[in-house]
């Protein structure tokens, strides 16, 4: 977390940029480019706080229309004895479903921390973010971006956003409801200086 600015952001295991794996769980598993995904999982780890965010209107994220990301993960102990610590991003202030942004192929877009993961990988984001960033590398659900040129800013304090379009039927609409409030929390970084 920068203290300065109040972003936490994700770095690799060498202190650098993130990739881009793809997240197929929620209400998009096993559906259009996530039809080959071996892991998708059929809940996402907010669920309950969206439907109570929407009132029931939207049962869960879409990985083909949501714009989200995944920021934590909980580490279970396996058969190879793999005892990394789990990473908690809501220790640093983070609260689900709160704007993230996300700086990818030249671009910036937002989209919400929807996720968490159950292995050691963080900085997944649904196949419909991972398409607006990537649109030619034809991603998937067992296809990712690999290089290392990926950033993730998530805000500390910063609410799940109510009038965010939840029932939007396509990703660019979502995405697109999240830029005023997010042009607000990326205006953090400047005025750290």
């Amino acid at each position: 977390m920068d203290k300065t600015s109040n972003i936490v952001f994700l770095k690799n295991q060498q202190g650098g940029f993130a990739d881009m794996d793809i997240d197929c769980d929620g209400a998009g598993k096993g559906q259009g480019g996530c039809s080959d995904d071996p892991t998708g999982l059929g809940d996402t780890s907010f669920k309950s706080q969206l439907q109570d965010l929407t009132k029931g209107a939207v049962k869960d994220l879409n990985t083909n229309k949501h714009t989200f990301v995944v920021l934590s993960n909980f580490i279970i102990n396996d058969a190879q004895g793999d005892s990394r610590k789990p990473f908690d991003i809501e220790t640093a202030g983070v609260e689900p479903l709160s704007i993230v942004a996300v700086i990818c192929g030249n671009q910036m877009f937002y989209g919400v921390y929807g996720d968490q993961n159950g292995g050691v990988v963080t900085g997944e984001a649904s196949l419909s973010l991972g398409k607006l960033c990537f649109p030619n590398e034809g991603l998937s659900g067992n296809k990712g971006h690999g290089a290392a040129d990926v950033l993730y800013l998530a805000f500390p304090g910063a609410k799940a956003p109510a009038n965010a379009s939840w029932k939007a039927n396509d990703a660019k609409t979502f995405e697109a409801s999240l830029a005023a409030e997010g042009d607000k929390l990326v205006a953090r970084i400047g005025k750290a200086q």
